[in-house]
């Protein structure tokens, strides 16, 4: 998130790292983080299952609070029918 918010406030990252920033700028980057995390929803979870990424994303639009989904490394994501294949070829 950190990341983000140096991007959105223009907020050198090793300056916010280190929380070396003047009133002025605390006051940017708790605005830029409030409103980031009302509106980015970020999911670090290694290899999650296309299920419980599904359950994730209709928890989320029946709170309303979904307008994109990006998924990113679809390819490192784990089907449970591979799972079940490889379980069974065993």
């Amino acid at each position: 998130m950190k990341r983000l918010i140096s991007l959105y406030t223009s907020i050198d990252l090793q300056r916010l790292n280190a929380e070396t920033l003047e009133n002025d700028e605390r006051e940017i980057v708790d605005t830029a983080r409030y409103a980031l995390e009302e509106r980015i929803w970020i999911d670090d979870s290694p290899s999650p299952a296309l299920s419980q990424l599904r359950t994730r994303v209709q928890e989320m639009m029946q709170k309303g609070k979904v307008d994109l989904i990006i998924v990113d490394y679809v390819n490192l994501m784990q089907s449970e029918v591979i799972f079940r294949l490889i379980g069974n070829a065993r």
